[in-house]
Protein backbone atom coordinates (compact mmCIF):
# COMPACT_ATOMS: atom_id res chain seq x y z
CA UNK A 1 0.00 0.00 0.00
CA UNK A 2 1.87 3.32 -0.74
CA UNK A 3 0.60 6.75 0.17
CA UNK A 4 2.46 9.83 -1.88
CA UNK A 5 4.76 6.97 -3.48
CA UNK A 6 5.58 5.75 0.23
CA UNK A 7 5.04 2.39 1.06
CA UNK A 8 3.52 1.42 4.30
CA UNK A 9 3.64 -1.75 4.89
CA UNK A 10 1.41 -3.27 7.89
CA UNK A 11 2.43 -6.14 10.21
CA UNK A 12 0.15 -8.35 11.56
CA UNK A 13 0.46 -8.62 15.24
CA UNK A 14 0.60 -12.40 17.17
CA UNK A 15 0.01 -13.37 20.67
CA UNK A 16 1.98 -16.23 22.34
CA UNK A 17 0.90 -17.38 25.69
CA UNK A 18 0.70 -21.05 27.70
CA UNK A 19 -3.09 -23.08 27.80
CA UNK A 20 -4.46 -24.01 31.51
CA UNK A 21 -3.10 -27.64 30.82
CA UNK A 22 0.33 -26.80 30.86
CA UNK A 23 -0.11 -24.38 34.09
CA UNK A 24 -1.84 -27.50 35.33
CA UNK A 25 1.29 -29.71 34.38
CA UNK A 26 3.81 -26.88 35.21
CA UNK A 27 2.15 -27.13 38.76
CA UNK A 28 1.75 -30.36 39.30
CA UNK A 29 5.49 -31.31 38.77
CA UNK A 30 6.79 -28.31 40.78
CA UNK A 31 4.23 -30.11 43.92
CA UNK A 32 6.33 -33.19 43.10
CA UNK A 33 9.45 -31.91 43.03
CA UNK A 34 8.58 -29.91 46.76
CA UNK A 35 6.65 -33.40 48.02
CA UNK A 36 9.69 -34.98 47.23
CA UNK A 37 12.66 -32.48 48.84
CA UNK A 38 10.74 -31.94 52.23
CA UNK A 39 11.58 -35.51 53.76
CA UNK A 40 15.11 -34.97 52.19
CA UNK A 41 15.79 -31.74 54.08
CA UNK A 42 13.50 -32.41 57.13
CA UNK A 43 15.43 -36.11 57.51
CA UNK A 44 19.04 -33.51 57.06
CA UNK A 45 18.02 -31.53 59.56
CA UNK A 46 17.50 -34.09 62.00
CA UNK A 47 20.21 -35.64 61.28
CA UNK A 48 22.57 -32.40 61.66
CA UNK A 49 20.13 -32.10 64.99
CA UNK A 50 21.24 -35.94 66.19
CA UNK A 51 24.91 -35.07 65.36
CA UNK A 52 24.70 -32.04 67.18
CA UNK A 53 23.35 -33.99 70.47
CA UNK A 54 25.82 -36.21 70.03
CA UNK A 55 28.67 -33.63 70.66
CA UNK A 56 27.06 -32.48 73.59
CA UNK A 57 27.29 -35.84 75.24
CA UNK A 58 30.59 -36.20 74.19
CA UNK A 59 31.54 -32.96 75.66
CA UNK A 60 29.67 -33.83 79.01
CA UNK A 61 31.42 -37.03 79.28
CA UNK A 62 35.12 -35.54 78.66
CA UNK A 63 34.27 -33.08 81.38
CA UNK A 64 33.11 -36.17 83.92
CA UNK A 65 36.24 -37.39 82.99
CA UNK A 66 38.33 -34.42 83.66
CA UNK A 67 36.51 -33.90 86.90
CA UNK A 68 37.24 -37.22 88.05
CA UNK A 69 41.01 -36.90 87.17
CA UNK A 70 40.94 -33.43 88.97
CA UNK A 71 39.05 -34.64 92.11
CA UNK A 72 39.74 -38.09 91.98
CA UNK A 73 36.33 -39.26 92.09
CA UNK A 74 33.26 -39.47 89.69
CA UNK A 75 30.64 -36.42 90.20
CA UNK A 76 27.72 -37.50 92.62
CA UNK A 77 24.36 -36.16 92.14
CA UNK A 78 23.97 -34.06 95.67
CA UNK A 79 21.53 -34.23 97.62
CA UNK A 80 20.24 -32.33 100.89
CA UNK A 81 22.29 -31.00 103.22
CA UNK A 82 22.41 -32.50 106.64
CA UNK A 83 21.39 -29.51 108.41
CA UNK A 84 17.65 -28.78 109.95
CA UNK A 85 15.22 -26.22 108.20
CA UNK A 86 15.66 -23.36 110.92
CA UNK A 87 19.45 -23.20 109.80
CA UNK A 88 18.85 -23.60 106.27
CA UNK A 89 21.07 -21.47 104.14
CA UNK A 90 19.28 -21.43 101.08
CA UNK A 91 17.30 -18.04 99.87
CA UNK A 92 14.41 -17.34 97.52
CA UNK A 93 15.10 -14.65 94.90
CA UNK A 94 13.12 -12.49 97.81
CA UNK A 95 15.88 -13.55 99.94
CA UNK A 96 13.62 -15.86 102.36
CA UNK A 97 15.25 -19.15 103.27
CA UNK A 98 13.19 -22.25 102.00
CA UNK A 99 13.71 -26.01 101.33
CA UNK A 100 14.05 -26.99 97.38
CA UNK A 101 11.35 -29.66 96.51
CA UNK A 102 8.90 -31.88 94.68
CA UNK A 103 6.28 -33.07 96.41
CA UNK A 104 4.84 -36.14 94.15
CA UNK A 105 0.96 -36.60 94.11
CA UNK A 106 0.98 -39.61 92.69
CA UNK A 107 3.03 -41.37 95.26
CA UNK A 108 2.42 -39.21 97.76
CA UNK A 109 5.81 -39.02 98.70
CA UNK A 110 7.89 -35.34 99.80
CA UNK A 111 11.57 -35.36 98.59
CA UNK A 112 13.47 -32.30 99.81
CA UNK A 113 16.42 -31.55 97.32
CA UNK A 114 19.84 -29.79 97.51
CA UNK A 115 20.72 -26.93 95.31
CA UNK A 116 24.36 -26.36 93.95
CA UNK A 117 26.61 -24.46 96.53
CA UNK A 118 29.91 -23.16 95.66
CA UNK A 119 31.20 -23.16 99.39
CA UNK A 120 30.81 -27.38 99.54
CA UNK A 121 33.45 -29.41 98.47
CA UNK A 122 33.40 -31.89 95.68
CA UNK A 123 32.68 -35.18 97.67
CA UNK A 124 30.12 -33.18 99.25
CA UNK A 125 28.34 -31.04 96.91
CA UNK A 126 24.97 -30.50 97.44
CA UNK A 127 24.08 -29.58 93.47
CA UNK A 128 23.69 -32.61 91.16
CA UNK A 129 26.50 -33.92 89.19
CA UNK A 130 25.89 -31.75 86.12
CA UNK A 131 26.34 -28.91 88.16
CA UNK A 132 29.37 -30.16 89.59
CA UNK A 133 31.17 -30.12 86.08
CA UNK A 134 30.09 -26.74 85.17
CA UNK A 135 33.65 -25.71 85.80
CA UNK A 136 35.30 -28.87 83.57
CA UNK A 137 32.23 -27.19 80.56
CA UNK A 138 33.91 -23.57 80.90
CA UNK A 139 30.79 -22.25 82.99
CA UNK A 140 33.08 -21.81 86.40
CA UNK A 141 31.67 -18.36 85.64
CA UNK A 142 27.79 -19.84 87.08
CA UNK A 143 29.39 -21.30 90.24
CA UNK A 144 31.21 -18.17 91.08
CA UNK A 145 28.27 -16.26 90.73
CA UNK A 146 26.25 -18.17 92.42
CA UNK A 147 23.79 -18.01 89.48
CA UNK A 148 20.78 -20.25 89.62
CA UNK A 149 19.14 -19.08 86.63
CA UNK A 150 22.08 -18.87 84.37
CA UNK A 151 21.45 -20.25 80.63
CA UNK A 152 23.13 -23.95 80.28
CA UNK A 153 22.16 -25.00 76.50
CA UNK A 154 25.34 -27.57 76.89
CA UNK A 155 22.36 -30.25 78.54
CA UNK A 156 19.89 -29.10 76.10
CA UNK A 157 19.42 -31.82 72.91
CA UNK A 158 18.42 -29.93 70.05
CA UNK A 159 15.81 -31.69 68.91
CA UNK A 160 13.52 -30.97 71.71
CA UNK A 161 11.76 -27.74 72.11
CA UNK A 162 11.85 -26.93 75.76
CA UNK A 163 15.07 -25.25 76.29
CA UNK A 164 13.57 -22.23 78.15
CA UNK A 165 13.73 -22.20 81.53
CA UNK A 166 10.62 -21.16 83.62
CA UNK A 167 9.42 -20.98 87.07
CA UNK A 168 7.66 -24.25 88.53
CA UNK A 169 3.99 -24.16 88.11
CA UNK A 170 1.99 -27.33 90.44
CA UNK A 171 -0.17 -29.86 88.35
CA UNK A 172 -1.43 -33.19 88.35
CA UNK A 173 1.98 -34.78 89.32
CA UNK A 174 3.44 -32.52 91.61
CA UNK A 175 3.76 -29.52 94.18
CA UNK A 176 7.41 -28.18 93.27
CA UNK A 177 8.77 -25.29 95.72
CA UNK A 178 12.10 -23.28 93.40
CA UNK A 179 12.68 -20.45 95.50
CA UNK A 180 10.84 -18.29 92.29
CA UNK A 181 14.38 -19.30 90.42
CA UNK A 182 13.85 -20.00 86.83
CA UNK A 183 16.45 -22.73 86.11
CA UNK A 184 17.70 -24.56 83.42
CA UNK A 185 17.13 -28.29 83.50
CA UNK A 186 19.15 -31.04 81.92
CA UNK A 187 17.68 -33.71 78.64
CA UNK A 188 21.01 -35.76 79.82
CA UNK A 189 21.44 -37.76 83.00
CA UNK A 190 24.23 -39.64 84.33
CA UNK A 191 24.27 -43.48 85.45
CA UNK A 192 22.50 -43.07 88.92
CA UNK A 193 24.86 -46.20 89.61
CA UNK A 194 27.87 -44.26 89.22
CA UNK A 195 26.41 -40.76 90.00
CA UNK A 196 26.01 -41.65 93.82
CA UNK A 197 23.65 -39.46 96.62
CA UNK A 198 25.94 -37.25 98.55
CA UNK A 199 28.35 -37.86 100.43
CA UNK A 200 29.62 -41.03 98.56
CA UNK A 201 31.31 -40.66 96.06
CA UNK A 202 32.45 -43.56 92.91
CA UNK A 203 35.99 -44.13 92.39
CA UNK A 204 37.49 -45.15 89.12
CA UNK A 205 39.10 -48.18 90.45
CA UNK A 206 35.53 -49.54 91.19
CA UNK A 207 34.33 -49.94 87.78
CA UNK A 208 36.05 -53.02 87.56
CA UNK A 209 33.56 -53.70 84.22
CA UNK A 210 35.97 -51.47 82.02
CA UNK A 211 35.33 -47.68 81.17
CA UNK A 212 34.63 -48.64 77.70
CA UNK A 213 31.90 -51.04 79.15
CA UNK A 214 29.85 -48.69 81.42
CA UNK A 215 27.71 -46.20 80.71
CA UNK A 216 28.51 -42.88 82.16
CA UNK A 217 26.15 -40.77 80.57
CA UNK A 218 22.66 -40.45 78.43
CA UNK A 219 19.44 -38.88 77.05
CA UNK A 220 16.34 -39.25 79.32
CA UNK A 221 12.91 -40.45 78.97
CA UNK A 222 10.57 -37.49 78.43
CA UNK A 223 6.81 -37.40 78.17
CA UNK A 224 5.97 -33.48 76.52
CA UNK A 225 2.66 -33.81 78.62
CA UNK A 226 4.22 -34.61 81.52
CA UNK A 227 7.65 -33.04 81.64
CA UNK A 228 6.97 -29.56 80.58
CA UNK A 229 8.52 -26.20 81.10
CA UNK A 230 7.22 -25.63 84.30
CA UNK A 231 7.59 -29.04 86.16
CA UNK A 232 10.03 -30.52 87.87
CA UNK A 233 8.59 -33.95 88.19
CA UNK A 234 11.46 -36.60 87.25
CA UNK A 235 12.86 -33.48 85.76
CA UNK A 236 14.63 -31.09 88.37
CA UNK A 237 16.93 -28.70 87.23
CA UNK A 238 20.95 -28.60 87.09
CA UNK A 239 21.00 -26.72 90.26
CA UNK A 240 19.42 -29.09 92.32
CA UNK A 241 21.18 -32.20 93.78
CA UNK A 242 19.91 -35.56 94.82
CA UNK A 243 16.58 -36.43 92.33
CA UNK A 244 15.66 -38.68 89.76
CA UNK A 245 15.34 -35.18 87.19
CA UNK A 246 19.49 -35.92 86.72
CA UNK A 247 20.07 -39.59 86.81
CA UNK A 248 18.42 -42.84 85.73
CA UNK A 249 18.91 -46.70 85.83
CA UNK A 250 16.31 -48.09 83.76
CA UNK A 251 17.05 -50.52 81.07
CA UNK A 252 14.79 -49.71 78.21
CA UNK A 253 15.61 -46.74 75.34
CA UNK A 254 11.90 -44.87 74.59
CA UNK A 255 11.03 -42.50 72.26
CA UNK A 256 9.59 -39.65 73.18
CA UNK A 257 5.67 -40.22 73.16
CA UNK A 258 2.73 -39.55 76.00
CA UNK A 259 2.31 -42.39 78.07
CA UNK A 260 5.47 -43.97 78.23
CA UNK A 261 7.15 -45.40 81.39
CA UNK A 262 9.86 -42.58 81.40
CA UNK A 263 10.60 -42.94 85.05
CA UNK A 264 13.97 -44.17 85.78
CA UNK A 265 14.36 -45.29 81.73
CA UNK A 266 16.23 -43.44 78.76
CA UNK A 267 14.93 -42.06 75.58
CA UNK A 268 15.17 -39.03 73.07
CA UNK A 269 12.88 -37.69 70.08
CA UNK A 270 15.76 -39.02 68.20
CA UNK A 271 14.08 -41.56 65.37
CA UNK A 272 15.13 -44.67 66.69
CA UNK A 273 17.55 -44.62 69.30
CA UNK A 274 19.13 -42.55 71.90
CA UNK A 275 23.04 -40.97 72.23
CA UNK A 276 25.27 -42.60 75.03
CA UNK A 277 28.28 -41.82 76.43
CA UNK A 278 30.69 -44.04 77.83
CA UNK A 279 33.70 -44.20 80.59
CA UNK A 280 36.28 -44.30 77.86
CA UNK A 281 34.90 -40.87 76.25
CA UNK A 282 33.52 -42.47 73.69
CA UNK A 283 29.79 -41.43 72.31
CA UNK A 284 27.15 -44.43 70.80
CA UNK A 285 23.52 -44.22 69.57
CA UNK A 286 22.04 -46.81 70.70
CA UNK A 287 19.20 -48.83 69.65
CA UNK A 288 15.58 -48.82 70.95
CA UNK A 289 15.38 -51.99 70.57
CA UNK A 290 18.82 -52.39 72.23
CA UNK A 291 17.76 -55.63 74.53
CA UNK A 292 17.55 -54.78 78.08
CA UNK A 293 20.23 -56.86 79.36
CA UNK A 294 22.81 -55.24 77.49
CA UNK A 295 21.38 -51.95 78.76
CA UNK A 296 21.73 -53.36 82.44
CA UNK A 297 25.45 -54.44 81.76
CA UNK A 298 26.15 -50.91 80.65
CA UNK A 299 25.18 -49.72 83.63
CA UNK A 300 26.15 -51.84 85.86
CA UNK A 301 29.86 -50.61 86.97
CA UNK A 302 31.10 -54.00 88.60
CA UNK A 303 28.77 -56.30 87.66
CA UNK A 304 31.00 -59.04 85.41
CA UNK A 305 28.33 -58.74 82.70
CA UNK A 306 30.58 -57.16 79.75
CA UNK A 307 29.31 -57.15 76.44
CA UNK A 308 30.39 -56.58 72.98
CA UNK A 309 30.28 -52.69 72.45
CA UNK A 310 28.40 -51.42 69.36
CA UNK A 311 29.83 -50.76 66.01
Amino acid sequence: MTNNGMEIKIHKLSRSGITLIEVLVVITVISIVIGISIPAVQSARAAARRIDCQNRVRQITLAIGNFCDRHEHLPSNGGSPEILPSSLSYKDKAGNPFIPSTTDLLDFAYYPWGMGDPREESHRQTGSWAYSILAELEQGSAIEADDPEVTLPQFHCPSRNHSLALPTADDNQGLYRDGGYAMSKTDYCMNDLIATPRPAVQKWHLISDGLSQTLFVGEKAIDPTVQTSTSWYWDEPVWIGGSKGTARSGDLILPDAVGIPFRHNWGSSHSGGANFGFGDGSVRFVSQSTDATVVRAWITPNGNDLVKPEP
